[in-house]
C-alpha cells in the first residue's frame, strides 16, 4: 500500500472509530470504537494500528460533547486505544481462517473479551487514583464492565468474522 493510501486509511479509520464510538452513547458502556481500532490494525499493521488508534483515542476523550476526561483518564484511554489498534495486527499476523469460521470467531471473541476488560480496568483504575477510591471504582464499575465485555464480545464475533473474512483478501494481497 502506497504511504499516500497509508495515511488516508488511518485517517478514514479514526473517523469511523471515533464516530462509531458516539454513535451509540445513548447507551452505557456499549460502542463500536473498540472494534473498529482491531480492524484498524488488521488492515494497517502493529504500528499504524496503534498510531490510529492512540489518535481516536485523544479525539474520543478530549472532543467528547460530554465533556473532557481527567488527564489520568484520558492517558489511560489513549495509551489502551493505541493496544486496540496494535491488536488487530495480532489477526493480520496470524490469519485463523484456515481453521474455519468458528477458529476466527473463537479467536475474536477472546480478544474481545480481553481487551474490553483490559480497557475497562486501565480506565477505572485511573479514575479510582484521581478520586483516592480505587477499590470502591473497581467494585463500583462491575456491573459497566460486565455491559461493556458482553457488547464487545458480539460486536466482536457477530460483525467481525463476515467483516475481516471479507478484509482478509486485500490484506493477504498488501
Amino acid at each position: 500500500m502506497s504511504p499516500n493510501r497509508r495515511v488516508a486509511l488511518m485517517g478514514l479509520m479514526t473517523a469511523a472509530s471515533v464516530s462509531a464510538g458516539y454513535l451509540l452513547a445513548a447507551i452505557p458502556n456499549v460502542e463500536g470504537l473498540s472494534f473498529l481500532l482491531v480492524v484498524s490494525g488488521f488492515l494497517l499493521g502493529f504500528r499504524d494500528g496503534a498510531m490510529t488508534g492512540a489518535a481516536s483515542g485523544f479525539i474520543y476523550t478530549v472532543l467528547n460533547p460530554y465533556g473532557p476526561a481527567h488527564p489520568a483518564v484520558a492517558v489511560a484511554q489513549v495509551v489502551v486505544c493505541a493496544l486496540l489498534g496494535a491488536s488487530g495486527a495480532l489477526l493480520r499476523a496470524r490469519l485463523v481462517w484456515s481453521g474455519g469460521r468458528s477458529a476466527a470467531g473463537a479467536l475474536l471473541l477472546v480478544l474481545g473479551i480481553v481487551l474490553t476488560g483490559i480497557y475497562d480496568v486501565a480506565t477505572n483504575v485511573a479514575y479510582g487514583l484521581v478520586i483516592g477510591q480505587v477499590r470502591a471504582t473497581l467494585a463500583m464499575g462491575v456491573p459497566f464492565l460486565l455491559t461493556h465485555v458482553v457488547s464487545n464480545a458480539v460486536i466482536f464475533v457477530v460483525i467481525g468474522v463476515p467483516l475481516l473474512e471479507m478484509l482478509r483478501r486485500p490484506v493477504e494481497a498488501a
